[in-house]
């Protein structure tokens, strides 16, 4: 039963490597003597110094060794044969699938000596044995580099070819943003067939700096495992150790701290609000030593903003029907060459009026409609609107601007938890799963008096299950799968505006308060219609 067991696990594994990445790096090399022989069946142990985890093998024939599967991370390796010293290398820093060549010289065992370390190098070199061009930015890195949005995935740009692009795309060597592949854990989050975005912007998730242990970049794919894409970011999730370890963050930005911007200066407004806190606790560690081993992370963001708009309004007489102007001028804002208005809207009459300032009620002028409306609809819509507070838009006189500052709101929580466990030096399994969700401002009126706010609410869950088997130092087998599920459920349209207002064939419409023009020489034009 146990052999069949077996049988049917590999039979998965081999089926699962086609459709993900490895993450895994390796380490080889060749063991010789002082002379230059090789020294075959040696014994070779590489320890995980973080996990206490030990992998062995021995040297074949012609004194090479290898291990083809190990986790990103810090090793001891060993070397020992009978009649010779034992070497020591440590540490071996192995990052995101690097593949590492350490070769090694035992010198002939003496009296009094039996060991020889050797202290690594801090950090090792990118994919040794590999054609790719890319870097790497190292957990530490990570957690010391400036991010905004605390989202790791954008320190891709910190390497070379990769830029931003517009709307927060990111190219590489100067392609399309849909050329860049993106994986967490060896599973691909990149839509390239139907996010037309591509690269960073195809995963739902956020990358938290307190969730990724490492972001290795290429910006050169040689080997088939980077994929077909262009330009590569994969990302690793952090691992629990032998020891707990943990963390608490939390970072503020609040309007308090920030000057007024000139604009807002000038038209008497206050401060533009951004409140922003960013705050994250993790922890990570043994469940079983040398075996099994957890990592847990929440993640949160509270952020309110407020971002300084002008809308075109009705003044006050043209609310009432009454339309102004200076005979033989045109009607001009403040800011115009020759204004007919003043910075507080009242009337000033241009060098070029041939008359004093008129008025023209517009009711009452059309034989067709004698009265004004008289179901109230366009006095109600118009109602829903503020009085100016800027002249420098619109004609002054009839139109003018209102500017304030529009609120927004955007709240995140992100929950992570990671399980690695070792069932023996050849079989590895680790387990993901991460559930974000975020609820934010979609749409915004245009007017504070306008009806509605349209909201969004995303659900986005990433999971990830890898198993890796070494049944030998030649035959390795790697399974993956993972899910990624976003959720969006938007909150607009009716839903968001409960005014409704009934035609007179019964149909419900919103209004939309698009603009409103000059009516000297055109008309009145804002948008009513918007059925539901």
């Amino acid at each position: 039963m146990k052999t069949l067991a077996h049988l049917v696990v590999t039979g998965i594994l081999f089926a699962g490597a086609a459709v993900a990445q490895t993450i895994n790096g390796s380490v080889g090399g060749t063991v010789t003597d002082a002379t230059g022989a090789v020294v075959p069946h040696a014994n070779v142990v590489i320890t995980g110094i973080d996990t206490g985890v030990a992998t062995k093998t021995t040297t074949n024939e012609s004194g090479a060794y290898d291990f083809p599967s190990l986790q990103q991370g810090n090793y001891k390796l060993s070397v020992t044969m009978t009649g010779f010293q034992e070497v020591v290398i440590s540490p071996v820093v192995l990052d995101v699938s690097a593949q590492l060549r350490l070769n090694v010289t035992l010198p002939v065992s003496s009296a009094g000596s039996t060991k020889v370390e050797v202290m690594a190098a801090a950090e090792s070199p990118l994919l040794a044995s590999s054609a790719v061009v890319g870097g790497i930015v190292t957990g530490q890195q990570i957690l010391d580099l400036p991010l905004i949005d605390t989202n790791a995935a954008n320190l891709a740009l910190t390497q070379a070819q990769f830029a931003g692009g517009i709307g927060g795309a990111v190219s590489v060597a100067g392609g399309s943003a849909i050329n860049l592949g993106v994986t967490v854990n060896g599973i691909s989050v990149s839509n390239t067939r139907l996010d037309r975005a591509g690269g960073l912007l195809s995963f739902q998730l956020t990358q938290s700096v307190d969730m990724i242990e490492e972001v290795k970049v290429v910006s050169s794919p040689a080997d088939a495992e980077n994929g077909r894409s262009l330009g590569q970011v994969s990302m690793i999730v952090r691992s629990g150790t032998n020891q707990f370890h943990g963390s608490v963050a939390d970072g503020l930005r609040n309007t308090d701290l920030d000057a007024n911007t000139f604009w807002n200066n000038y038209q008497g407004l206050p401060r533009q609000d951004l409140k922003r806190n960013q705050y994250a606790a993790r922890i990570g560690g043994p469940i079983r030593k040398n075996k099994t081993f957890f990592f847990a992370l929440y993640d949160g963001n509270r952020q309110v903003t407020s971002a300084s708009s002008t809308s075109t309004v009705l003044t006050a007489a043209a609310r009432a029907g009454n339309f102004r102007f200076f005979p033989g001028a045109i009607n001009a804002n403040y800011t115009a060459a020759i204004p007919t208005v003043d910075a507080s809207g009242n009337p000033v009459r241009p060098s070029t009026a041939t008359g004093a300032l008129q008025t023209v009620s517009v009711f009452g002028l059309d034989p067709n409609r004698p009265n004004p409306d008289g179901t109230g609809i366009v006095s109600k819509f118009v109602g829903e609107t503020p009085l100016p507070n800027n002249f420098t838009v619109g004609d002054g006189l009839n139109t003018a601007g209102y500017t304030w500052a529009i609120p927004s709101f955007s709240d995140t929580d992100q929950f992570t938890f990671k399980v690695d466990h070792y069932f023996s030096q050849a079989h590895h399994i680790n387990v993901v799963v991460t559930h974000e969700h975020e609820w934010y401002t979609s749409t915004t009126p245009i007017y504070p008096t306008a009806p509605g706010v349209g909201l969004n609410q995303d659900h986005a869950w990433f999971a990830s299950i890898g198993f890796t088997s070494t049944l030998k130092p030649t035959l390795l087998n790697e399974f993956k799968i993972g899910l990624q599920h976003p959720d969006l459920s938007q909150v607009s349209g009716t839903r968001a505006y409960p005014q409704l207002y009934p035609s007179q064939n019964n149909i419900l419409y919103t209004p939309g308060f698009s603009s409103f023009t000059s009516p000297i020489p055109g008309s009145i034009d804002f948008a009513l219609i918007d059925p539901v």
